[in-house]
């Protein structure tokens, strides 16, 4: 018996480590930096959500069912299915120079639905993260972490851009982070 045992837990231990989560929802995740007064004044993000997530919003707040989401229907989508993440910072770490910047609120929340056809439809968030972070000696390094490990949604492609004429991004690095995240790293600086 006692071997019947340690064989058990040897086989379980062997197939355990082959065991791992798998994310649930998926994300297009496309980050730009406003530019103001040599500032970078926030970090405006769009999230496009994977069809079958989109469905179940659509499902909850669309309470006329036409594929749309009027104002109302957006503070649903703002109170039921966003806000709520806050607590997790909104999959989102940002560092500014080798330092956190804790993000306390987003703004400009909005939510729309973007039809492919008649049976692809996705749901898509956007919002601003306040920065308000002068841009001292024309460099400014960043780091920017896209993941969730509540429920595991996938950050499955981001890109960045900015909104300045006056300031260019180089060194740009878009790497996988923490399993199913992205991390955007690189440098902002004056032309």
């Amino acid at each position: 018996m006692k071997k019947f045992t340690l064989f058990t837990i040897f086989i379980f231990s062997l197939l355990s480590t082959n065991l791992y989560a798998h994310p649930h929802i998926f994300i297009d995740a496309d980050l730009s930096f406003e530019i103001k007064n040599d500032s970078l004044h926030s970090i405006n993000i769009r999230w496009k959500w994977d069809k079958w997530f989109s469905l179940e919003i659509l499902d909850y707040c669309d309470s006329n069912k036409n594929n749309n989401l009027e104002p109302e229907e957006v503070n649903k989508v703002f109170e039921d299915f966003f806000i709520g993440i806050k607590d997790f910072d909104y999959f989102t770490q940002i560092e500014f120079n080798n330092k956190k910047s804790i993000i306390h609120e987003v703004l400009n929340f909005n939510a729309y639905t973007l039809q492919k056809s008649s049976n692809e439809i996705y749901v898509t968030y956007e919002f601003s993260i306040p920065i308000n972070l002068k841009i001292s000696d024309d460099i400014l390094n960043f780091k920017i972490k896209k993941y969730d490990e509540t429920i595991f949604t996938a950050f499955e492609n981001a890109t960045l851009k900015i909104t300045s004429n006056d300031y260019e991004l180089s060194d740009i690095k878009n790497i996988t982070y923490k399993f199913c995240g992205k991390q955007l790293s690189g440098r902002l600086k004056k032309k």
